[in-house]
């Protein structure tokens, strides 16, 4: 923008503004940008996804406990982990429900438990066939005592590797709900 006018003498001077600007008002708006940034890592609520997660710990203490009394339980509490820890980590139809909007460290403390229970669920499935193939054949009569404890030494096996995969998620899904600094990056100051 430029505007002429002339002086008592009768000499024009020519005034132009620019729009450029200068070094002060650089640093205000880097400045103001930063404010914004941190406003907008503030949206983030230290407490989203809690009742999630309690939800998700308490099934997996029932599923623990139940892994030795009634194994049918422990394999529907595991159905239900995974559908919440899926819903956590990847999102949901539900989950617009919660807007869930957590740190990334954080949502791994979740995919950290759904991976654990999805290996759980598999090495369950497989106990489960396991056992019933075992039941059929010993029903037959035709198997040998050294096959009978080959396939009781799978089972044990499988059996422990889901109580280890069991325990494990059970870990995640606490420092999911309550360790939500383990984990931080470190800022440096």
């Amino acid at each position: 923008m430029t505007s002429e006018t002339k002086d008592s003498t009768g000499v024009v001077v020519t005034a132009v503004a620019t729009t450029e600007p200068d070094i002060e008002s650089q640093k205000q708006q880097q400045q103001e940008a930063a404010a914004a940034a941190a406003a907008a890592d503030s949206s983030v609520d230290e407490h989203d996804g809690k009742c999630l997660g309690i939800a998700m710990s308490v099934l997996l203490i029932v599923a623990f406990i139940f892994n030795f009394i009634l194994p049918q339980v422990s394999f529907l509490c595991i159905i239900i982990v995974v559908f919440i820890a899926s819903t956590i980590t990847g999102g949901c139809c539900c989950d617009g429900y919660y807007n869930l909007n957590l740190k990334p460290h954080v949502k791994r403390w979740s995919t950290a438990t759904l991976l654990c229970v999805v290996l759980m669920l598999v090495v369950q499935i497989i106990g489960f066939e396991a056992l019933a193939g075992g039941f059929q054949v010993s029903n037959t009569g035709n198997i040998s005592q050294s096959t009978v404890d080959g396939a009781s030494v799978g089972v044990v096996v499988l059996w422990a590797l889901s109580i280890v995969l069991n325990f494990l998620a059970m870990i995640f899904s606490a420092i999911f709900t309550w360790g939500r600094g383990c984990g931080a990056p470190i800022i440096p100051l």
